[in-house]
């Protein structure tokens, strides 16, 4: 199973929490704790959580909510390109949606 260097001072920095808490709650989110160091920990997670493979995207996140630092779904907001940004344009069959001649396996029988 995967093994994850957590380095407390970021962590503490993303948690708003101390090392002693970390040491104590890494646990109660699915982890075993291989060593503790004196800047860091060693931890081990069940390969089915691979969200808890990141100290900043998924342990911090998962430690914030387990604490009730914060709850709900993150909101991630996403900005399309400008139309032009890559400077390829795509194929007229993309481009013209369902009327563009293009057939499923189920329709061209």
């Amino acid at each position: 199973m995967p093994i994850i260097k957590l380095p407390y001072k970021y962590l503490e920095t993303l948690t708003g929490t101390d090392r002693d808490t970390i040491i104590d709650r890494v646990p109660m989110i699915g982890a075993d704790i291989e060593r503790i160091e004196e800047d860091h920990i060693d931890v081990e997670f069940f390969p089915d959580r691979p969200d808890l493979f990141s100290t900043e995207g998924g342990v911090a996140r998962a430690m914030q909510g387990f604490l009730g630092l914060k709850d709900g779904i993150n909101d991630y907001p996403i900005t399309p390109p400008p139309a032009s940004a890559s400077g390829l344009t795509p194929p007229a069959s993309l481009r013209s949606g369902p009327s563009s001649g293009l057939r499923s396996s189920a329709t061209s029988r």
